[in-house]
């Protein structure tokens, strides 16, 4: 009886878990990267951006969430700029498990004036001192 359970369990598990797999990533089929991208406006790490009130910018940047690093966001001033969305997309045509992909953020201008967004690439459990990159955008809003 007890086998007979847990072969049921391990099936219902096995099945769920293959499941689960399937559908990761079907959301990024829907939509490529550039229909994603599309109408927005590209921030630049060199120069400062000026944006209007009812612009759209993104930020493009390349992510491994299998190694525990993943970016974190911060904007200053912080109302100056609201994160609308983010999605992934696959690197290159294989999707290999582990892999980096490329992550997408969409903001939205709040507040007119500067704004500054600091990206850090880091495992948060670790802390400021496990940053590998930081990465920053400035932007000019405007009416």
């Amino acid at each position: 009886m007890k086998v007979k359970y847990i072969v049921v369990l391990m099936t219902v598990l096995v099945l769920s878990l293959g499941a689960l797999i399937a559908s990761m990533g079907q959301e990024e089929d829907v939509q490529t990267m550039d229909e994603f991208l599309s109408g927005t406006v590209l921030l630049n790490e060199k120069k400062t951006v000026c944006l209007k009130l009812e612009d759209t910018a993104a930020v493009v940047l390349e992510e491994n969430p299998s190694t525990g690093y993943k970016w974190e966001i911060t904007v200053d001033p912080e109302e100056a700029l609201v994160e609308v969305e983010k999605r992934s997309f696959q690197k290159g045509d294989k999707k290999l498990m582990g892999a980096p992909k490329i992550a997408v953020w969409k903001f939205s201008p709040k507040l007119e004036g500067k704004a500054k967004l600091t990206f850090n690439y880091l495992r948060p459990w670790e802390g400021e001192e496990s940053i590998k990159k930081t990465v920053v955008y400035r932007v000019r809003i405007k009416k």
